[in-house]
């Protein structure tokens, strides 16, 4: 009988050639099967967190696609300040890129300019009502993608300005960072990057939550330090209330405008 019958996990090519050593080395025995019970352990700690992780995006996609269909303006009519005070200083605008693009307003008011506009979201529902007001207001430079910003792959060289606001918190960190990562290795030389996210001052921060990222003081800043650095901002701010949380409440913010100074 096989040593590997019976995995109670998907094994990759190097969990079996581990597997393979330990069992006939010399010294196989019990420092060989503990060797290979820490595997298990590992691969299944690795399964269980895909698990939650997987659990917890289908709920907060359900949640936001109900809370669509009931509101069609849940965060409001205004235009993000931050995006409607920079759009007017970048030179070069010809492509937009609107990373969690909510119900679309941002990526419509872009494309009124003239900009050519692609909207990403994994909620359905929210693209749905996007695709309905590009039909409406006969609308041909918007393209909606329905897909969750972790899995959308940027084409590099193709945008002039990248937008995310406020969307980085429903992902973890590690997908996070690598996104501000393909952002950045993206984005047009001379492209600008508008982000804004939440930091550890939010009161909604939880150390122990490690499915929501806050970012601490600075990071954000710091991340970008290869970047021209156009504005940043960052503090406790006071939202006063959108569908999603109707009441007044407080968020630690970091924002940013962002110049990539790469000219190859």
């Amino acid at each position: 009988m096989q040593e590997d019958s019976y995995l109670p996990v998907k094994l990759g090519f190097a969990d079996t050639v581990i597997i393979h050593v330990l069992i006939n080395h010399k010294h196989k025995g019990a420092v060989a099967h503990i060797c290979i019970a820490l595997i298990f352990i590992v691969k299944l700690i690795y399964y269980e967190i895909k698990f939650i992780n997987s659990f917890m995006n289908k709920t907060l996609l359900k949640k936001y696609n109900d809370l669509y269909k009931k509101n069609q303006s849940v965060w409001g009519e205004d235009i993000n300040p931050l995006l409607n005070t920079a759009i007017w200083q970048i030179k070069e605008k010809k492509e937009f890129l609107d990373l969690g693009c909510g119900q679309g307003k941002e990526a419509i008011f872009i494309s009124k300019l003239g900009i050519n506009a692609t909207a990403v979201d994994a909620s359905g529902e929210a693209i749905k009502q996007i695709s309905k007001k590009i039909k409406k207001n006969k609308i041909f430079n918007l393209k909606t993608i329905n897909e969750n910003i972790v899995d959308y792959k940027i084409k590099k060289n193709k945008f002039d300005i990248i937008f995310a606001n406020n969307v980085l918190q429903f992902i973890n960190k590690k997908d996070a960072i690598k996104l501000i990562k393909q952002m950045q290795v993206k984005i047009k030389p001379k492209g600008v990057i508008i982000l804004s996210a939440f930091t550890v001052d939010d009161p909604k921060y939880d150390k122990k939550n490690t499915q929501r990222t806050f970012f601490e003081n600075q990071e954000i800043l710091r991340l970008f330090n290869k970047f021209k650095i156009i504005y940043y901002f960052e503090n406790l701010i006071l939202d006063k209330g959108h569908g999603g949380f109707r009441d007044p409440h407080l968020h630690g913010i970091a924002q940013i405008i962002a110049q990539n100074s790469n000219l190859l």
